[in-house]
């Protein structure tokens, strides 16, 4: 009687442990992607404000600004 009782705890404990870690694991999964992508927003967000700081408008009309860095040779 006791072997049987002490069984179904010790399957329903690894149960338990195993569904446990697999949401341990989709989160740190989720969580880790989230993180990538908000990585990557700030990333291109600095991109385009570099790319901006470039920009002119003057009459109507976007320009280049003139950068001794762009200046071949």
């Amino acid at each position: 009687m006791l072997s049987s009782l002490r069984s179904r705890q010790l399957i329903s404990g690894f149960g338990v442990i195993m569904v446990g870690i697999l949401m341990l694991g989709i989160m740190l999964h989720w969580f880790s992607y989230s993180y990538k992508i908000e990585q990557k927003k700030a990333e291109l967000r600095e991109i385009s404000y570099d790319v901006l700081g470039y920009l002119n408008f003057q009459d109507g009309q976007f320009g280049i600004l003139p950068d001794d860095d762009m200046l071949i040779g």
